[in-house]
């Protein structure tokens, strides 16, 4: 009747486990703390107590999981507003073994990786979003590669522009970080990751690239995020390739949560991290979804409506 929460533990990364496609509540299994025992903590781990896990974008290949991972730690830069005390300080990539449809939490490997890099106050990182494109991920016209897309910001100040970036790999090379190849414009790919030339000029700290299966944009792809980071409105993109060239985008949709959320005691409400859903969306429309949160820690105790994602469905109309 309130929307009053309870009890809050901050609770850094989780795993759901899907049964068929249908996104109901009823067919998810929400797994969380140390090997998925169901304590308040976080279910990935890396034993160090200088960062954490946030979960970036994750695939299957073969028998095999794999995460790619904000490292995170606090920051006390005075200049920074309630809910963004934090920064990024590398990329971990963790493995597990799947047996009987889930993951052997017991298998978990952690490799440092070469997907994130600081030169002056410039960074590139590597993970917030992928793409499969093989014929085992289902992939209508697959190539073989698995995208990985980044994030370069050329920043005279924290927070300056942010722009996309694309690597690939083979799959069978996915820990093989040398075998990486980093997109340079103009068809081509170096294995320096400086050499990452932007694809877009605006994305989301999470995104999503899918396969376009029907209408005119059919056999093309479309880039899915959120204008600005962190803003109201979600964009999508048509490409050519994987790895762009991108259209200019176009809205498909504007979260008007945050009046209603006001009225329930929401205060500095945002939203960010747009992505489509490929697997699990009904034919001929893109599954989209988008977090809610809020800078006011005491709006999330008095309205537990806040900080869940949202989906949303896309469906094109014949001019689009």
């Amino acid at each position: 009747v309130t929307h009053a929460r309870h009890r809050a533990e901050f609770v850094n990364n989780s795993l759901g486990y899907l049964t068929g496609t249908d996104p109901d509540t009823a067919e998810i299994e929400f797994a969380y703390g140390e090997g998925g025992n169901g304590t308040l903590t976080s279910i990935l781990k890396n034993g160090s107590t200088e960062y954490y896990y946030w979960l970036q974008d994750c695939l299957v290949v073969g028998d095999k999981f794999y995460a790619l991972t904000d490292d995170i730690c606090g920051d006390d830069d005075p200049s920074l507003p309630e809910g963004f005390k934090f920064k990024m300080v590398g990329v971990d990539m963790l493995t597990f073994d799947i047996r009987n449809g889930k993951l052997d939490y017991s298998t978990q490997k952690i490799y440092k990786t070469p997907l994130y890099a600081e030169k002056g106050k410039n960074t590139i990182y590597y993970g917030c979003g992928n793409l499969p494109n093989t014929k085992e991920s289902g992939m209508p016209n697959p190539d073989g590669w698995v995208y990985i897309y980044g994030i370069r910001c050329d920043a005279v100040v924290p927070g300056g522009p942010k722009m996309l970036v694309v690597a690939r790999v083979r799959p069978e090379d996915m820990l093989n970080f040398s075998e990486y190849r980093f997109y340079a414009g103009e068809g081509k790919w170096s294995a320096d990751i400086w050499d990452s030339a932007p694809v877009c000029d605006e994305l989301s700290s999470e995104m999503g690239v899918s396969p376009v299966t029907e209408g005119e944009h059919k056999g093309k792809y479309v880039y899915t995020y959120m204008r600005g980071s962190v803003c109201e409105e979600i964009v999508l993109r048509i490409g050519e390739t994987p790895y762009g060239p991108f259209s200019e985008g176009f809205p498909a949709y504007f979260a008007g949560e945050p009046d209603d959320l006001d009225k329930t005691n929401g205060k500095m409400i945002y939203h960010y991290n747009a992505k489509g859903h490929y697997h699990i969306a009904e034919k001929g429309e893109l599954l989209v979804s988008y977090n809610t949160n809020a800078q006011h820690y005491e709006s999330h105790l008095k309205n537990g409506n806040i900080y869940r994602p949202r989906y949303v469905r896309v469906r094109p109309n014949k001019k689009q």
